[in-house]
């Protein structure tokens, strides 16, 4: 509730209406709409569906075992109710275990058998755990299910990603955290109801066989999906590679500067055509391809550029106006990219892009020199 009346309380979020302003029944109409959206937008794209599911799956036994993990403990180990921290902290410290590897395994061209492995890594100790005595073997199966949680989490997260349109994403990524959570409440109802129904060994096999046979459904499934995001990062690879040679993106994941390649427009410019005017709104940022530019500032020239080059960047990063016109003065080729695509892209880089700061840093002197020239200043 804290969270919710800080976030609330920021002026301008959420495109700058008043949250007092706004009904109840707008606000539910608004859900019900955005809702909607994303629904269509899971159901209508190959794989989007089959990954949801699975999530759905997967989360479900997290709930389950969150419930389990007391019983087992206190039943089958003899580690009394205590040792619920302690089958806990195993799952714990292969997460943490899992994390140095994170970003290799959000990089696979595999994603299908990532999943699948991870799945398994689910599926197996659970089922385990009704057949183990020793809590040193308990530990050592539940340490591998830390690790498949987080190769499931990376490698969903980044499907998602690739998957969703980007004006979608935010959407989808809450229709999935929905099933996530909802399959953890499932999980904990429903445990506790199977072990009255069976008895705690039969309920853990059963639960591992689940996640076994929806993995086994999910095969031909997640095979199309790496198919598809196979052949798109493929289509994809000249254009980041490109873009991966450029100091502005210095840092950005690989699958960053994918988003950015899916979404730039290549534009064509003649001789004289402006393409940023001074003072008006920045909204997106161009990269030359071919091609030569002039900038000026007041009208008086302070740069010129060619292919390789960039251009744009100043206003999105400062929020402000375009600080300078450019215009083309030959025939030339540019890629517009998205305001928006290209400041999330900075945001998801690693390390500072010193290059774009050196870049800005010579333009805007640039500029204050002409600016003070212009004023009488030496």
């Amino acid at each position: 509730m804290v969270s919710a009346l800080l976030i609330g309380s920021v002026s301008g979020l959420g495109g700058g209406r008043s949250s007092a302003s706004l009904t109840l029944e707008t606000h539910r109409a608004d859900w019900s709409r955005q809702f909607a959206g994303g629904w269509r937008e899971v159901t209508a794209t190959p794989g989007l569906m089959v990954l949801s599911v699975l999530v759905f799956v997967m989360y479900t036994v997290r709930g389950a075992e969150l419930v389990l993990f007391a019983l087992v403990a206190e039943q089958r180990l003899g580690l009394g109710r205590s040792g619920v921290g302690v089958l806990t902290a195993a799952v714990g410290l292969g997460a943490l275990c899992a994390l140095p590897v994170g970003a290799r395994t959000a990089r696979t061209d595999r994603p299908d058998v990532v999943v699948l492995l991870s799945l398994a890594t689910t599926a197996i100790p659970t089922a385990l755990l009704g057949v183990l005595h020793s809590p040193w073997l308990a530990c050592l199966a539940l340490f591998q299910v830390g690790v498949g949680i987080v190769a499931f989490e990376v490698v969903s997260a980044i499907l998602l990603q690739r998957l969703a349109q980007p004006h979608m994403l935010g959407r989808v990524f809450g229709l999935v955290g929905t099933a996530s959570n909802a399959g953890k409440l499932l999980g904990a109802v429903i445990a506790p109801a199977i072990v009255l129904t069976l008895d705690l060994r039969e309920t853990l096999i059963v639960l591992g066989a689940i996640v076994g046979v929806v993995a086994a459904f999910a095969v031909r499934g997640l095979v199309d999906l790496t198919d598809g995001t196979r052949a798109q990062a493929a289509e994809l690879r000249p254009v980041v590679r490109v873009l991966s040679t450029l100091g502005v993106f210095d840092g950005a994941s690989p699958f960053a500067l994918e988003q950015v390649a899916a979404a730039l427009r290549t534009e064509t410019s003649t001789a004289d055509t402006v393409v940023v005017r001074q003072d008006d709104p920045a909204d997106d940022m161009y990269v030359i391809r071919s091609g030569d530019f002039v900038v000026t500032d007041r009208g008086r020239q302070i740069n010129t550029m060619g292919a390789g080059d960039w251009f744009g960047e100043i206003g999105l990063l400062q929020r402000r106006a375009r600080t300078a016109t450019v215009i083309a003065t030959t025939d030339a080729v540019v890629w517009r990219i998205l305001g928006a695509t290209f400041l999330d892209a900075l945001e998801d880089a690693s390390t500072e892009p010193t290059a774009l700061i050196d870049v800005m840093a010579d333009r805007l002197n640039r500029s204050a020199a002409i600016a003070g020239h212009v004023r009488g200043f030496p």
